[in-house]
C-alpha cells in the first residue's frame, strides 16, 4: 500500500514534466538515442553528453550494433534526435538502417552524425545523402603545417586549431569564441548542388587532405579553406543535420585542453571545443533559431472579424505574431525583413511588415482591381532559423452592380470636354444663325463691275421657272454672220465676217493640233481614254477665243496654237471630272457615253490628271517665238484660273450649294465666274499674252471674257430647261434633278434672257478701242455664245 501510495506522488510531482516534455508548444527534442561503438565513449566524452543531459534532454545509449535498436514503434517515433558516435560501424543492428536514418531525418528530426579516420560506407553513404562527401581513402587525415596545435605530440601536424568559425550569431550564439577549436579526423566537401548545406568549422587555407604516414606522389584531393571540418544542414522540413569529421573533436581530452596555434603567442587554458559543441548543439536540437508563426489574421480596415471573401479595392489589413524558442520559452521575434504576399499565380502585392518589436508584424494595403481566387503567403528564411511558410486563402470578388461609383472623378475631364464641346456647338450655332441674317457680309468682287459682292447673301424668293414653249431660238438669231449692225456705234465694217467659215477653220486646226499632240503609245489604256474625250468633238470656244485675243492685238495662230489645245485639255479635263458620279453623275457627253462610262471612273480619273499634267507641258515645250517671261506668265495664269481661286473653287461652292433653297443671286453668280468664267477669262488672256499685248489690251480683254464666261453659263442655264437631251448632246434637266440654283430657277426664264443679253452688250464694248476687223472674230463668238442652241 505504501509502494502504490509513493508511485502515485511520484506520478502527481512528474506530470508536468512530462506534460511540457511532450507539449506541441515545446520544439526542442527531449529524447535522445545516442549510438556508440564503444560504451567507453560514454565516460570518455561524458562533458559533452552531461551538459545535453542538463539541459533536459534523456539520452537513450545504445551499441550500434545492438539488436534491439529501432527508432519507432507502433508507427510512432521514439526519439526525436539522434547522435550517431560509431564511425566505424558496417551495419547497425535491429531495424535500423540508411533507409531509417534518412526517414528520420525525412520527418523532422535531427541528427548529429560524427565521422572520424577509418569511417565505414554506412557513415560515409548517411553524410553523401546529407550532402556531404567524404574522401574515399581511408587513412586519409586532414593536415596543416601552420595552422597545427603546438599541443601535437607526434608530430605530423593532424591535430588542428581551427579558427574558421562561421560568422552568424543564431547558429553558435553571441558568445565569440575566442580560443582556437581542436581538430582531428578527416575533411569533407559540399555538395555544390545543395544550398542547404553550411560550412561551420573550415580549415586554413595551407591544410590539405592525405595520409600523413606516406608521402605525396600526386596532388590532394582537398585543399585549403574548401576542406570542411564540420558542417551543418538546415533541410526544408527545419530538420537540422550536424555532420563532423572528428568524433575526437567531442572528448573530454579535446574539451579540456589547453591550446595555442603554431605561429602564435596566443596561449589559452582551454580550447574552444566545449563552447563550440555546446552552442552547435544548441541550434541542431532547436533550442535557438526555432520560429513560430501564431494568430494570422486579416479583415477590412475598421473591422474585427476575418470575411469569408473580399471585394475588389477593399482597404485591408494583415498580421501574424513571430516567435523564437529561447530553449526555455518562446520570446518575441524581431526582424525587419518579413514580407507578405497576395498571391494568385504570381504576387500581385509584395508588402514588407511592420513590427512593434513584441512579435506582432502587420500591414495594410489595397485589394487590387483583379477578381479570383488569392492566398496571403508568407515565405520566410534566413540563415540559421527555421523557415516559415504560411499560406491562407481567400476569394476575391468584382462591384456588383450596385457598388459602382455614381461619379468617376477621374472621368470628369472627359465629361467636362463633351459638355464643353456641346454648349461650344450651341453657342457658336446661335451666333452663326444670328449674324447670318444681321451681320455685314464679308465681300468678293463683283465679276463684271469689279464691286465687292456677299458670301452671306440676302435672302433673294426665287421666281418660278417658266417652261414657256418660246424656244431659246426666238431671242437668238440663228444666222451665222455678223452684220454691220453687230459693229459698235461709230466704227464701220467693209465686209461680212463669216463667223461659221471662222470657227470650221480654227476648230479643224486645234483638232489636228490636239490629235497630233497625244499621240496613241503606251500605256495605251490611258491615251485612248484621253484621246476619246479629248477628240469627242465639241466647238472648240476656248481655243478659238485663245487665238481670237492673239491675233487681235498683232499675234499669229500658231503662236496661240500651244495654250489653246493647253486650255482645251483643261476644259476637257474638267468636263471628264464633272461627269463622274460624286459630281454631276452624267451619261452623257458631246452626245456620246462619258468617260467613266467606257472606261471606268479609276481610268476617268487618271486620264484627266494627265491632260491637266500635260496642258502645262505642252505650253512650255510647244510654244515657239516667244520670250520666256510671257511663257511663264501664261502659265502662272492659266494655273491660277483653274485652281483654289478659279475653276476649283467654283466647283466646291456649287457642289456645296446643292439642295439650299436661300441662295441669292450673288452667289450664283460667284459660282458661274469662277466654275465657267475663269477658264474662258484664262483662254483670252492667254492669247492676249503670248500675241504680245500690253497691259491695258490685256486687261480689257479680261473684262470681255469676263463677261462671256458668265454669259456662257447663263445661256447655259437657259438650254438645261428648255432643250431636251439630243439637242444638247448632254443630259438635259440635270440641273433641276439635283437641285442645282440655276438663274431661271431664281430670276425665271425671261429676266435670265434679259441678262444674258446686257452680258453681251458689256462684253462688246470693251473691244471698242481695238481694230474692228481683228475684233470681229470675238464680237462673233461672243454672239454666238449669246446666241447658241447647244
Amino acid at each position: 500500500m505504501a509502494n502504490t501510495s509513493l508511485i502515485f506522488v511520484t506520478f502527481i510531482v512528474l506530470l508536468p514534466v512530462l506534460c511540457l516534455s511532450f507539449s506541441p508548444d515545446n520544439p526542442t527534442d527531449r529524447r535522445i538515442l545516442v549510438l556508440l561503438d564503444d560504451l567507453a565513449l560514454k565516460s570518455s566524452h561524458s562533458i559533452f553528453f552531461k551538459s545535453l543531459q542538463a539541459r533536459g534532454f534523456e539520452l537513450d545509449f545504445k551499441l550500434a550494433d545492438d539488436p534491439k535498436i529501432t527508432l519507432q514503434r507502433y508507427g510512432q517515433y521514439l526519439y526525436n534526435g539522434l547522435i550517431i558516435f560509431s564511425p566505424t560501424t558496417e551495419r547497425f543492428g535491429g531495424s535500423l538502417d540508411l533507409v531509417a536514418v534518412l526517414e528520420f531525418v525525412d520527418s523532422g528530426r535531427d541528427l548529429i552524425l560524427s565521422a572520424d579516420t577509418n569511417a565505414s560506407d554506412l557513415i560515409r553513404n548517411i553524410a553523401a545523402e546529407c550532402g556531404v562527401d567524404f574522401d574515399e581513402d581511408p587513412s586519409a587525415m586532414v593536415i596543416d603545417h601552420t595552422s597545427y596545435a603546438v599541443s601535437d605530440a607526434k608530430g605530423d601536424h593532424t591535430l588542428i586549431a581551427s579558427d574558421g568559425l562561421i560568422q552568424s550569431d543564431v547558429i553558435l550564439g553571441s558568445t565569440k569564441i575566442e580560443a582556437p577549436v581542436l581538430f582531428k579526423g578527416i575533411g569533407h566537401s559540399l555538395n555544390s548542388a545543395s544550398s542547404l548545406v553550411l560550412k561551420v568549422l573550415s580549415a586554413s587555407p595551407s591544410a590539405y587532405f592525405a595520409n600523413p604516414n606516406t608521402k605525396l606522389t600526386s596532388p590532394p584531393p582537398l585543399t585549403g579553406s574548401d576542406i570542411s571540418l564540420v558542417s551543418v544542414v538546415q533541410a526544408r522540413n527545419n530538420a537540422r543535420i550536424m555532420i563532423s569529421g572528428s568524433l575526437d573533436m567531442f572528448s573530454n581530452r579535446l574539451l579540456k585542453s589547453g591550446v595555442q596555434k603554431a605561429r602564435s603567442s596566443n596561449k589559452y587554458g582551454k580550447s574552444g571545443n566545449e563552447q563550440f559543441v555546446t552552442e552547435l548543439s544548441k541550434w541542431v536540437f532547436h533550442e535557438r533559431g526555432h520560429l513560430k508563426a501564431v494568430n494570422v489574421s486579416h479583415h477590412k480596415v475598421g473591422e474585427t472579424d476575418e470575411p469569408a471573401i473580399y471585394r475588389i479595392n477593399d482597404d485591408l489589413e494583415y498580421s501574424v505574431e513571430i516567435y523564437e524558442w529561447s530553449g526555455t520559452s518562446w520570446e518575441p521575434y524581431a526582424a525587419n525583413d518579413v514580407q507578405v504576399q497576395f498571391y494568385m499565380m504570381s504576387p500581385y502585392v509584395l508588402k514588407t511588415l511592420s513590427t512593434d518589436q513584441k512579435g506582432l508584424y502587420y500591414t495594410s494595403f489595397k485589394v487590387p482591381d483583379v477578381y479570383g481566387v488569392f492566398q496571403f503567403k508568407v515565405e520566410y528564411q534566413r540563415l540559421g532559423y527555421t523557415s516559415l511558410s504560411l499560406a491562407k486563402q481567400i476569394p476575391v470578388r468584382p462591384f456588383r452592380h450596385n457598388e459602382y461609383e455614381r461619379f468617376i472623378t477621374t472621368a470628369f475631364p472627359y465629361d467636362g470636354a463633351s459638355f464643353s464641346t456641346m454648349a461650344g456647338f450651341f453657342i457658336f450655332s446661335i451666333v452663326y444663325l444670328y449674324n447670318k441674317s444681321r451681320s455685314t457680309p464679308s465681300k468678293l468682287l463683283h465679276p463684271l463691275r469689279n464691286k465687292p459682292i456677299s458670301l452671306f447673301f440676302p435672302r433673294t424668293r426665287a421666281l418660278p421657272i417658266s417652261y414657256s414653249a418660246l424656244s431659246i431660238s426666238a431671242i437668238l438669231t440663228k444666222e451665222q454672220t455678223v452684220k454691220d449692225e453687230d459693229t459698235p456705234q461709230g466704227e464701220s465694217s467693209s465686209s461680212t465676217f463669216n463667223f461659221k467659215a471662222y470657227m470650221v477653220q480654227k476648230a479643224n486646226s486645234v483638232n489636228q493640233a490636239l490629235d497630233e499632240a497625244i499621240l496613241l503609245r503606251d500605256p495605251q489604256k490611258i491615251h485612248e481614254s484621253m484621246r476619246y474625250s479629248l477628240l469627242a468633238g465639241g466647238k472648240r470656244v476656248r481655243p478659238a477665243l485663245c487665238i481670237a485675243s492673239c491675233e487681235i492685238v498683232g499675234g499669229h495662230e500658231s503662236t496661240a496654237m500651244p495654250a489653246a489645245c493647253a486650255v482645251e485639255m483643261i476644259h476637257t479635263m474638267s468636263l471628264m471630272h464633272d461627269d463622274l458620279p460624286c459630281m454631276d453623275n452624267d451619261d452623257l457627253r458631246r452626245g456620246k457615253p462619258t468617260n467613266h462610262k467606257v472606261f471606268g471612273e479609276d481610268v476617268a480619273v487618271l486620264a484627266g490628271d494627265a491632260l491637266l499634267a500635260f496642258a502645262f507641258e505642252h505650253i512650255a515645250t510647244a510654244t515657239a517665238g516667244v520670250s520666256s517671261e510671257r511663257i511663264v506668265r501664261v502659265i502662272g495664269e492659266l494655273a491660277k484660273s483653274i485652281g483654289s481661286e478659279g475653276l476649283v473653287a467654283g466647283q466646291v461652292v456649287d457642289i456645296n450649294s446643292e439642295g439650299i433653297s436661300d441662295v441669292g443671286l450673288e452667289h450664283l453668280e460667284f459660282i458661274h465666274v469662277h466654275k465657267t468664267a475663269a477658264l474662258l477669262e484664262g483662254s483670252v488672256v492667254l492669247g492676249a499674252i503670248l500675241g504680245g499685248g500690253s497691259d491695258e489690251e490685256v486687261e480689257k480683254l479680261r473684262k470681255f471674257a469676263r463677261c462671256i464666261g458668265l454669259l456662257f453659263q447663263v445661256v447655259d442655264d437657259i438650254l438645261d430647261v428648255t432643250k431636251s437631251s439630243q439637242e444638247l448632246g448632254k443630259t438635259a434637266g440635270k440641273d433641276l434633278v439635283a437641285d442645282k440654283v440655276t438663274y431661271p430657277k431664281l430670276i425665271g426664264i425671261e429676266k435670265s434672257r434679259e441678262f444674258a443679253e446686257k452680258l453681251n452688250n458689256e462684253a462688246k464694248d470693251q473691244l471698242a478701242g481695238f481694230d474692228q476687223e481683228k475684233a470681229a472674230p470675238l464680237i462673233a463668238l461672243a454672239n454666238y455664245i449669246a446666241y447658241r442652241e447647244n
